[in-house]
């Protein structure tokens, strides 16, 4: 498959997903999203992508939209222009904020939430993380 019907067919899935999910109908209609919601739609996609004929990753995704998209909810950005949806990686960085200031962490604890955030910012780690 060319690299043109393959970017094709992933957007035409992701549209077909996001077109009756409620956090896009929710954005659509100017109504306010939580981060919670994001992570969901992120997590809906990222399963339903990631399944059949299209095998959908972020290799994949990297490849075949130059680089634009490193997650799929940037890849949703991309495909339905709406700009002011945060990337995953945002979302990560900001609940990863909120909660170390909602607890008292001593040094070497807040060091291994720091370990734990480049792991889910990444989705892996490696020796020097």
């Amino acid at each position: 498959m060319y690299v043109a019907e393959y970017r094709r067919l992933v957007e035409q899935r992701i549209l077909q997903l996001v077109a009756n999910h409620p956090t896009i109908k929710a954005i659509q209609h100017g109504q306010k999203i939580d981060d919670w919601q994001l992570l969901e739609l992120e997590r809906t996609l990222t399963k339903e992508l990631g399944e059949g004929d299209l095998e959908v990753t972020p290799e994949n995704l990297k490849k075949v939209f130059a680089h634009a998209a490193d997650s799929f909810l940037g890849l949703v950005r991309q495909v339905l222009d709406m700009q002011t949806l945060p990337d995953y990686k945002d979302l990560v960085a900001r609940q990863f904020e909120t909660y170390v200031t909602q607890h008292n962490y001593n040094a070497d604890q807040i060091c291994f939430l720091c370990g734990a955030n480049v792991f889910l910012q990444k989705r892996h780690l490696e020796t020097a993380d």
